[in-house]
């Protein structure tokens, strides 16, 4: 009997999910003629190397509960403009998308395109630096924190713009692993899962952030 036979995957839902880092361009309420009003949000999320970053464009309907409060609790610092039309503040966020699709248009008779979905969830948001919002580390995977640069990043990638204190590696193989890694969640200090300092790249790190 042959094991090629296909599985039916007809009563199932298969969704493409998107995590990553963004600068938070927008958020505004959409209310449709004919249907209920919803909070929209517009993102550009990094990608490649520092110094060398791109941006990819995601137009993003809110549904994630606290998602949605979090970005209209700040949709004011998020659309200050100053009277240049410049945006006033450099917003930061680590967000979860789902139900993703491209979509494409002319402006001006020029392409556009842009990743449309639904955003679900907000773990992690600064304003200019300063940190507003970080899901509690018991509500998240261990190593699930602000992805390395995040907080370089909200004040605009600037080298030192994150002051490391310190950087402690702690091995799981350690006797005393258990104390230790509460101790260092005690004093401060964040998992970084990945991390560059200086000209170093860590892995699986500590670090606690200069205040």
């Amino acid at each position: 009997m042959s094991n090629d036979t296909p599985v039916d995957e007809s009563d199932r839902f298969i969704n493409l999910i998107a995590e990553g880092l963004a600068y938070v361009n927008e958020v505004r309420e959409v209310q449709p003629k004919r249907s209920k009003p919803f909070t929209s949000v517009r993102l550009s999320a990094m990608h490649g190397r520092k110094g060398e970053l791109e941006y990819t464009k995601f137009d993003l309907v809110c549904r994630g509960r606290e998602a949605c409060e979090l970005m209209k609790r700040h949709a004011d610092a998020v659309n200050a403009k100053d009277g240049g039309g410049k945006r006033r503040n450099k917003v930061v966020a680590r967000f979860r998308a789902g139900d993703l699709y491209a979509d494409k248009w002319l402006f001006q008779g020029k392409p556009q395109a842009c990743i449309k979905g639904r955003l679900i969830l907000v773990t992690y948001l600064a304003i200019n630096g300063e940190v507003v919002f970080h899901q509690p580390r018991d509500e998240q995977a261990e190593g699930d924190n602000p992805l390395p640069g995040e907080v370089a990043a909200s004040n605009g990638g600037n080298d030192g713009a994150a002051e490391v204190a310190d950087i402690v590696e702690l091995r799981k193989d350690d006797p005393e692993f258990v104390a230790r890694k509460e101790q260092l969640k005690g004093g401060g200090y964040r998992f970084q899962r990945r991390f560059r300092h200086g000209e170093t790249d860590y892995q699986n790190v500590w670090v606690k952030f200069a205040a």
